[in-house]
């Protein structure tokens, strides 16, 4: 049990606080951006000085983490330093110092696991307080980002739509910045509310599940449709029979067949670019939304030119002059087969594996996987990692009590 005096210890509140500050700074970011400012990097600035912080909580109160994250950090330093070394013709300095911002990106999400990974019983303690705290500041996220969503849909407020500026494509995502954050926040929120209405199910926890899948497709992303796509036929599936399963799933198909030339009247008024997209480039091409023309044109390329056998190995890369922003081939680039392979080993398994041991959670955390995978930019995405971590301590807590 906590002392009274505890709670007026500011690391109890850092979880929460670093939720509130990057939601913030990124609707500051974007009001920016929107306006043409010069600088529109709030978001960036404040996860630089959140990390300078945090790791030196780690470093007073968390030994053991640090160590361990002190090791983990090591490791894909040496991949990194490896991998640009034997860059062909010549070793770059300058790129190799550009990319660090691209290598502490990697590495953010280790970073603010092991702050708030339990080393002792008291450090429990500590997690609850501050999961029960980061709850409630979830919910207040979330229905702020929810009104701004439904004032922008509504009175078609530019600045609220997912892609400001943009008249050939529907979608708002409210106060954040970029489309890719809202797409794995809404997808984690999903999650969130899932969980809690499994977890104890009553009415409000059913409500923002229902809330979180609408304002989801209000967003209009398609990483989102293809989550939301995945996870209502997991949960039908789950529900029902396969008979019935799949009685409902050939109505559906049945309903969008018979139905064709009006949804894709719809998608031409309200997707437009990615229409154009399609009728020129191709199915493949619109899914991806042109990364994929990102492999022939930069990544191969690249690749012929300054790769050697070894970087094949620990990978060597500019992220700030190109990259595909396919996930899984990102990594690659980044950090070759060895290194990739050794950051998704470490990912699986001191974070899905280890705190998502409910067998209710582990297929919809693979659907967000995957959809990160082919997404691109979750790992990296400084402003989704605190809802991410967020939710794989809250699956563990929930279910181990």
């Amino acid at each position: 049990m906590l002392k009274k005096c505890d709670f007026y210890n500011v690391t109890y509140y850092v979880p929460a606080l670093i939720l509130v500050i990057f939601f913030v700074s990124e609707f500051i970011s974007k009001i920016l951006k929107f306006n043409g400012g010069d600088f529109n990097r709030v978001s960036g600035l404040v996860k630089l000085v959140f990390e300078i912080l945090i790791l030196v909580y780690v470093f007073k109160r968390k030994k053991k983490n640090w160590r361990i994250l002190i090791s983990v950090c090591l490791t894909f330093f040496v991949v990194y330093f490896l991998g640009h070394f034997f860059l062909f013709p010549r070793f770059s300095l300058n790129e190799f110092i550009v990319n660090i911002y691209s290598l502490n990106g990697y590495l953010f999400v280790f970073i603010l696991f092991y702050a708030l990974k339990p080393q002792n019983l008291d450090d429990q303690k500590v997690l609850y307080f501050q999961l029960r705290l980061v709850d409630k500041i979830l919910k207040l996220i979330f229905i702020t980002n929810s009104i701004a969503i439904l004032f922008g849909c509504v009175f078609s407020i530019d600045i609220f739509q997912t892609y400001p500026g943009t008249n050939g494509r529907f979608g708002y995502n409210g106060m954040f910045l970029h489309a890719s954050h809202s797409s794995y926040v809404y997808c984690i929120y999903i999650l969130y509310f899932y969980n809690e209405y499994l977890k104890n199910k009553i009415k409000e926890n059913s409500l923002f599940l229902i809330v979180s899948i609408i304002m989801s497709f209000i967003v209009a992303t398609k990483t989102i449709f293809l989550f939301n796509f995945l996870f209502l036929s997991h949960i039908l599936y789950k529900r029902f029979s396969l008979k019935i399963f799949l009685t409902i799933f050939s109505f559906v198909s049945g309903i969008i067949f018979i139905s064709r030339v009006f949804i894709v009247e719809i998608f031409k008024s309200k997707f437009d670019i990615l229409y154009q997209i399609y009728k020129e480039e191709g199915l493949i091409t619109m899914i991806f939304s042109t990364r994929n023309q990102s492999i022939p044109n930069d990544l191969i390329p690249y690749i012929r030119e300054k790769w050697t056998w070894v970087n094949f190995l620990f990978g060597g890369s500019n992220f700030h002059i190109a990259r595909t922003e396919i996930e899984i081939i990102d990594l690659f680039w980044f950090f070759g087969l060895l290194g990739g392979a050794i950051y998704i080993y470490l990912i699986h398994g001191i974070l899905i594996r280890t705190f998502t041991e409910n067998i209710e959670l582990r297929i919809p955390m693979l659907f967000l996987g995957l959809c990160a995978v082919f997404a691109g930019s979750f790992f990296t995405n400084a402003p989704v990692i605190p809802y991410f971590v967020v939710l794989v301590f809250q699956l563990k807590f929930t279910f181990n009590r």
